[in-house]
């Protein structure tokens, strides 16, 4: 699970560009959160979805996905975690 975990997050920061539009305008970006182990209602950043160049939906899609992915996986664990996304950057 944390191998998962973690090659998912370092493959998806590897597409970020930088100089992307929608760094700067915070426009069809979207971030992936967990809950914590023990208390749920933490709310934890995960990953940032920001493709340059793609829509919303794009970005969108694939936060879901791998919060769908993620979601499955966490069902052998002692203390399960809820994944979900939001639109926007991650703000605390």
């Amino acid at each position: 699970m944390h191998l998962l975990f973690l090659f998912l997050v370092l493959s998806l920061s590897a597409c970020n560009g930088k100089d992307s539009p929608d760094k700067v305008s915070g426009e069809n970006v979207y971030t992936l959160y967990r809950s914590g182990a023990v208390i749920q209602s933490v709310r934890i950043h995960v990953a940032t979805f920001e493709t340059a160049g793609e829509s919303e939906y794009w970005n969108k899609d694939n936060c879901e996905q791998v919060a769908g992915i993620l979601d499955q996986a966490k069902t052998k664990e002692k203390y399960p975690v809820r994944f979900w996304c939001e639109k926007g950057r991650y703000t605390e």
